[in-house]
Protein backbone atom coordinates (compact mmCIF):
# COMPACT_ATOMS: atom_id res chain seq x y z
CA UNK A 1 0.00 0.00 0.00
CA UNK A 2 1.32 3.36 -0.69
CA UNK A 3 2.94 5.39 2.17
CA UNK A 4 0.62 8.42 3.31
CA UNK A 5 2.57 10.89 1.69
CA UNK A 6 2.28 9.29 -1.70
CA UNK A 7 -1.84 8.82 -1.42
CA UNK A 8 -1.81 12.60 -0.11
CA UNK A 9 0.36 13.57 -3.49
CA UNK A 10 -2.83 11.25 -5.44
CA UNK A 11 -5.44 13.05 -3.12
CA UNK A 12 -3.97 16.93 -4.08
CA UNK A 13 -3.71 16.01 -7.79
CA UNK A 14 -6.71 14.48 -8.10
CA UNK A 15 -8.76 17.76 -7.06
CA UNK A 16 -6.38 20.24 -8.88
CA UNK A 17 -7.35 18.41 -11.39
CA UNK A 18 -11.30 19.13 -10.39
CA UNK A 19 -10.67 22.10 -9.82
CA UNK A 20 -9.62 23.12 -13.12
CA UNK A 21 -12.30 21.38 -14.49
CA UNK A 22 -11.21 18.39 -16.15
CA UNK A 23 -14.06 15.87 -16.49
CA UNK A 24 -13.33 12.68 -14.22
CA UNK A 25 -13.21 10.11 -16.76
CA UNK A 26 -9.89 11.43 -17.64
CA UNK A 27 -8.49 11.58 -14.14
CA UNK A 28 -9.41 7.45 -13.97
CA UNK A 29 -7.81 5.16 -16.20
CA UNK A 30 -8.60 1.98 -17.16
CA UNK A 31 -6.88 -1.34 -15.17
CA UNK A 32 -5.98 -2.48 -18.36
CA UNK A 33 -3.42 0.34 -18.87
CA UNK A 34 -1.14 -1.15 -15.81
CA UNK A 35 1.19 -3.70 -16.40
CA UNK A 36 1.79 -4.65 -12.43
CA UNK A 37 -0.45 -4.72 -9.57
CA UNK A 38 0.91 -2.07 -8.05
CA UNK A 39 -0.05 -0.41 -10.40
CA UNK A 40 -3.48 -1.53 -10.56
CA UNK A 41 -3.49 -1.05 -7.15
CA UNK A 42 -2.90 2.83 -7.15
CA UNK A 43 -5.01 3.11 -10.04
CA UNK A 44 -7.64 1.60 -7.74
CA UNK A 45 -6.58 4.24 -5.56
CA UNK A 46 -7.15 6.88 -8.00
CA UNK A 47 -10.28 6.11 -8.65
CA UNK A 48 -11.99 6.14 -5.19
CA UNK A 49 -10.39 9.14 -4.46
CA UNK A 50 -11.62 10.87 -7.84
CA UNK A 51 -14.94 9.70 -6.66
CA UNK A 52 -14.33 11.63 -3.48
CA UNK A 53 -12.85 14.79 -5.03
CA UNK A 54 -15.94 15.27 -7.38
CA UNK A 55 -18.20 14.83 -5.00
CA UNK A 56 -16.74 18.28 -3.64
CA UNK A 57 -18.18 21.63 -5.79
CA UNK A 58 -15.85 22.88 -8.86
CA UNK A 59 -14.72 26.78 -7.21
CA UNK A 60 -14.82 30.01 -9.29
CA UNK A 61 -11.78 31.44 -7.06
CA UNK A 62 -8.74 30.71 -6.92
CA UNK A 63 -8.58 30.94 -3.21
CA UNK A 64 -11.47 28.71 -2.53
CA UNK A 65 -10.00 26.63 -5.27
CA UNK A 66 -6.40 26.73 -3.29
CA UNK A 67 -8.51 25.63 0.26
CA UNK A 68 -10.31 23.01 -1.21
CA UNK A 69 -7.31 21.19 -2.25
CA UNK A 70 -5.75 21.87 1.34
CA UNK A 71 -8.90 20.38 2.95
CA UNK A 72 -9.29 17.62 0.73
CA UNK A 73 -5.80 16.46 1.12
CA UNK A 74 -5.80 16.77 4.87
CA UNK A 75 -9.17 15.07 4.94
CA UNK A 76 -7.50 11.88 2.77
CA UNK A 77 -4.07 12.08 4.76
CA UNK A 78 -5.92 11.75 7.92
CA UNK A 79 -8.52 8.74 6.57
CA UNK A 80 -4.79 6.90 5.30
CA UNK A 81 -3.62 7.47 8.68
CA UNK A 82 -6.60 5.90 10.76
CA UNK A 83 -7.13 2.70 8.19
CA UNK A 84 -3.68 2.12 8.29
CA UNK A 85 -3.92 2.49 12.12
CA UNK A 86 -6.72 0.17 12.71
CA UNK A 87 -5.33 -2.34 10.70
CA UNK A 88 -2.43 -2.95 12.23
CA UNK A 89 -2.16 -5.65 15.04
CA UNK A 90 0.45 -4.57 17.75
Amino acid sequence: FPSHDRVSDIAALVMIQRQVGIPINEVVESDSEYDTEEDKEVAKLVEAIALDAYSVPLYNTEQYKRQAVVQFTNEVFVSCMKTVSTTKVY
